[in-house]
């Protein structure tokens, strides 16, 4: 019995080997198949790949052919266009060119045709235009000639006559200069000069109500004195040059008073430094009118520069109350800026 046990173990044993190896073959063969399935999928892949690649070689190919059929149609049309084009301007140029020519070929002939008429035509207006010129000389010779022929019967006349030209250029010529003095007096006295920039002096009616109201508050009222130190309470200066100033202008006040002449003052320093500030409180201080000019306004002016200079100094002379008069950059035409 122990015998038969071994036996069957070995005959499930063999059976067990055999079903494994049966297994195996059976892998084994499933692992062959799906090589080979993986293997011809990967064949036809890369045969539908080449395939695809030679049809799109083939349609670029084609694309190509087609294009280039298309540049050389298209060259070829443009230049048919070009050629027509060509050959109808040289047309339309020689239709111009023998239209042009029949044209001036008409008008020489008819011009040629028409030319003893031209001629005639300008010798009968030469012809007229000598006779008229001939009887205007005459006329005027006759006239010059009664005249004198008249003068030498009449000298009476003729001095009478010399003598009503003499009044009436003399009445003109002195229209024209009462004419311009009268323009220059208004000027002076309702205008400012040119030259003038800026000024303290008011227009004549101004200085006139001015004048009359002040006359009248000096009959009640006696006139203040000017405090110097007063107007220049405000300026800023080096005590020794406001010391200076002070002094000047007090004693430009006093000759004011005196009806003395006036002196000239130069100031000279660096722009900014208040030479204009200075004048205008000196004008106050002295009780003068205050007037502005520049020198750099006299060059342009050019020959008229003297002119202006006289017209400024004539309006200046119409003040009541007399004229400071501060030249600013006076060296611009006094004098050499570098001396």
């Amino acid at each position: 019995a122990r015998a038969e046990v071994e036996i069957e173990i070995k005959r499930a044993e063999d059976e067990k080997k055999y079903i494994n190896s049966q297994r195996r073959s059976e892998l084994t063969q499933i692992r062959r198949n799906e090589e080979l399935t993986l293997s011809r999928l990967r064949k036809e892949e890369e045969t539908a790949r080449a395939r695809t690649e030679e049809e799109m070689r083939l349609q670029y190919m084609a694309n190509r052919q087609t294009e280039k059929v298309r540049n050389d149609n298209s060259e070829a049309i443009s230049l048919i266009q070009y050629e027509r084009e060509l050959l109808l301007q040289n047309a339309a140029e020689k239709m111009k060119e023998r239209t042009g020519k029949a044209i001036a070929e008409a008008k020489a002939e008819a011009e040629r045709a028409n030319e003893d008429v031209h001629l005639r035509k300008l010798k009968a207006e030469l012809n007229e235009k000598r006779i008229r010129n001939i009887a205007a000389i005459n006329a005027v010779a006759s006239h010059i000639a009664s005249s004198l022929y008249s003068a030498s019967n009449n000298p009476k006349q003729v001095l009478t006559f010399i003598v009503y030209m003499a009044l009436l250029a003399t009445g003109v010529y002195s229209a024209r200069e009462i004419a311009r003095l009268c323009r220059l007096i208004i000027e002076s006295t309702l205008g400012r000069p040119k030259l003038i920039r800026a000024t303290t002096r008011k227009s004549a009616l101004y200085q006139f109500l001015r004048d009359a109201i002040n006359s009248i508050k000096q009959y009640f009222q006696p006139k203040a004195e000017i405090n110097v130190n007063d107007i220049f309470h405000d300026v800023a200066l080096n005590p020794d040059l406001k010391k200076r100033i002070l002094s000047i202008s007090s004693a430009a006040h006093k000759v004011r008073k005196n009806d003395a002449p006036q002196r000239h003052i130069l100031f000279y320093g660096e722009p900014g430094t208040g030479k204009t500030m200075v004048a205008r409180k000196m004008a106050q201080a002295i009780g003068l009118d205050y007037a502005m000019m520049s020198g750099g306004d006299v060059g342009p002016l050019g020959p008229d520069a003297v002119t202006q200079i006289h017209s400024l100094f004539r309006w200046a002379k119409l003040s009541t109350k007399g004229v400071i008069l501060f030249i600013d950059e006076a060296e611009a035409f006094l004098g050499d800026r570098g001396k």
